[in-house]
């Protein structure tokens, strides 16, 4: 994910345009930091800065910044950003210094851009059979792209938006980077950044983020014995019910590769030799059927005799609490002594805090006793340890109080404020440096100095390796090195991008039976499945839920020509489904996406099948995940492809 710092100053200060592409920060935000980035957006279109979305739906954000929509289709953002790439290429408009000196495997890119390797010249009007947009828009765009000093928004956070999620969704990251790099990433106004993080923030003050090292109990500075785990077994959370009903499974990576660029490479088989297959599965919170992929497994793998014992664990009672033997019931945060910085998740979103303009670390206070019968987790789990004769070694004797306050000692808050006062007052705010200088994105790498931004997972940072990117050649690479040296045969990888039709695309054998694709984003009331059906006032909001014959229903969005042609009218109940399964859901008939692809959120929390006990129910909840594939991106990169889904519509007849 490229670094965000700093560049809501530069974006202010430089950019001409930015082109959203799969990215609906209004919804999405920038993760944990709330809505106030929406008013960053609204400075940028009052000075003028010209916005341009390419989504199949007119989101939130084109909506709020009345910006030119161009509805792709599906699975195609590659095509469309090649032909874009071999505009530039024939127009003569892109930054041939920087490819020279920042960049490497150029040449050979632009041999497969021209089709001088397939024969297929990667021209507009062939992307446009491809991806449904016209020609005559795509070369517009590259003019426009190419002649205004434009930063590209591919995802709330970073680079990581929804066409992420796709069929080979790898090219199409991989291109945007590509497209940046071709007009000078890194010089001003002209970056990758999702416009929801990269306020100017201190960096300089460190507090542990619960994802970081120091941030957990089993690994912290805070704890006087750090403990490693001895099982070197793993589970891949997106091919857990694979992995229970029917093993082996293998994968290569080992999850958030952001150490170095090997990790990806690591291979992995479930169960490894030596060790038993998982009998029991402890559930801390999630809400897996509304969140992974094609979520009827997961509903037979809690059902399987091989898996002999459940237990969930949780602040709320899930729709997959019932799959459970046993039920511990933890309180919400209300109840509970904690400390944190806002915003902030660490691992590898350093600084996440930058989405707001305010740096704070917040002592969270108890505010009433747990309710009924609940208790916070760190009890629940000092009580087990308790009857495991391992109290004293799990807790070392502390409250949860104690530990807030060994987690304040070791972070730089101690220089400024002691606890005492910080504990009275409730929380701190982090002042900004009265010289503070900004350090925006990249712009260290453009000029050629040492990296000066404060992204701690950068390995070269602070070496003799300073200047140079993470990759091996230390530059953007057209031809990834260590793609060839790992993997130079993989055809769904290959080191150089490509274009590659999904599998589950318009073309595909599967679209003559069901024509239609789902999209299926992040939602815009909920965050994944938090909120939603524990909290009755959000199904008064017609784009969360609408309230039918006193029941909340998830809505689907279909265009008008999709829905004459199958006798739907706004507000029916109507059946998506394939041969992964079947959900209902209320229709909403609207000219905001592409005629052939129907949109409905992500991350129902409501499984609600209408014959419990039966994998293949329908179910009236909302989990389109029940209809999407477990395949993965590609057979060497594991990651999910949601956005890879046909399915039919129809009205439904009880």
């Amino acid at each position: 994910m490229p670094e965000p710092f700093d560049m809501l100053t530069d974006a202010l200060q430089n950019a001409e345009m930015i082109v959203y592409w799969s990215n609906d920060p209004d919804s999405t935000r920038g993760t944990y930091t709330g809505q106030e980035s929406a008013v960053w957006r609204l400075w940028l279109r009052e000075k003028g800065v010209k916005m341009v979305f390419i989504d199949p739906f007119y989101n939130f954000t084109a909506a709020a910044m009345e910006g030119k929509w161009i509805p792709i289709r599906m699975g195609t953002g590659t095509a469309m950003a090649m032909a874009i790439a071999f505009v530039w290429v024939k127009e003569d408009t892109y930054d041939k210094d920087y490819i020279e000196t920042h960049t490497s495997g150029f040449k050979e890119f632009k041999r497969y851009l021209l089709g001088e390797d397939d024969g297929q010249p990667k021209t507009p009007e062939w992307a446009e059979g491809e991806c449904g947009v016209c020609a005559r828009s795509i070369k517009a765009l590259a003019k426009e792209w190419a002649s205004k000093r434009t930063i590209l928004a591919g995802g709330a956070r970073g680079g990581e938006g929804g066409a992420c999620r796709e069929a080979y969704g790898t090219e199409w990251a991989r291109m945007m980077v590509l497209l940046q790099a071709m007009q000078g990433l890194g010089k001003p106004g002209v970056n990758i950044w999702g416009t929801a993080m990269g306020a100017p923030n201190n960096a300089d003050i460190w507090f542990p983020a619960y994802a970081d090292p120091d941030g957990r109990m089993g690994s912290s500075r805070a704890a006087d014995m750090c403990i490693e785990n001895p099982t070197k077994q793993r589970l891949y959370r997106l091919t857990l019910p694979d992995a229970i009903l029917n093993p082996p499974v293998s994968w290569r990576g080992e999850g958030f590769c952001g150490q170095s660029l090997e990790q990806q490479f690591t291979e992995f088989t479930y169960p490894m030799p030596g060790y038993s297959e998982v009998k029991m599965f402890y559930r801390y919170g999630g809400s897996f059927i509304g969140t992974m992929l094609d979520t009827n497994k997961w509903v037979r793998m809690y059902q399987s005799p091989k898996l002999e014992f459940v237990v969930n664990q949780d602040c709320w009672y899930q729709s997959e609490t019932r799959f459970a033997d046993i039920i511990l019931p933890a309180c919400t945060n209300l109840e509970r002594d904690d400390i944190g910085e806002v915003g902030a998740c660490g691992g590898y979103t350093t600084h996440a805090s930058s989405g707001s303009s305010n740096k704070i670390v917040v002592r969270q206070k108890k505010c009433i006793e747990p309710l009924w019968e609940s208790k916070s987790d760190y009890e629940i789990f000092s009580l087990i340890a308790e009857r495991l004769g391992l109290r004293e070694e799990y807790t070392e004797g502390k409250t949860e109080l104690d530990w807030a306050k060994k987690f304040f000692e070791i972070s730089d808050l101690p220089r400024y404020i002691s606890w005492e006062e910080f504990d009275r007052k409730g929380y701190f705010l982090v002042p900004l440096p009265e010289d503070y200088k900004p350090t925006p994105c990249l712009r260290w790498f453009y000029e050629g100095r040492d990296c000066d931004t404060p992204d701690t997972y950068n390995p070269k940072r602070q070496t003799e390796k300073a200047k140079e990117l993470g990759t091996y050649s230390g530059k953007i690479e057209f031809v990834s090195q260590s793609l060839k040296e790992h993997l130079p045969d993989d055809e769904e990888r290959p080191p150089m991008p490509h274009y590659i039709p999904s599998w589950e695309g318009h073309k595909s054998e599967m679209a003559k039976k069901y024509p239609l694709q789902l999209v299926s984003p992040h939602p815009r009331f909920s965050f994944h499945t938090h909120y939603d059906k524990h909290t009755a006032w959000l199904d008064e909001i017609p784009v969360h839920r609408v309230v039918k014959d006193g029941y909340a229903w998830w809505p689907a969005r279909i265009h008008p020509q999709d829905a004459k042609t199958r006798g739907i009218k706004n507000g029916d109940i109507v059946k998506l489904y394939n041969d992964r399964g079947v959900v209902l859901c209320i229709a909403q008939v609207t000219e905001r996406i592409r005629p052939g692809v129907v949109h409905s959120y992500t991350s129902s929390a409501k499984y609600d099948p209408l014959e419990p006990g039966n994998p293949g129910s329908p179910d009236r909840g909302g989990c389109v995940n029940l209809l999407t594939s477990s395949r993965m991106l590609s057979k060497n990169a594991p990651g999910m492809a949601p956005n890879s889904c046909l399915i039919e519509i129809s009205k439904w007849e009880a």
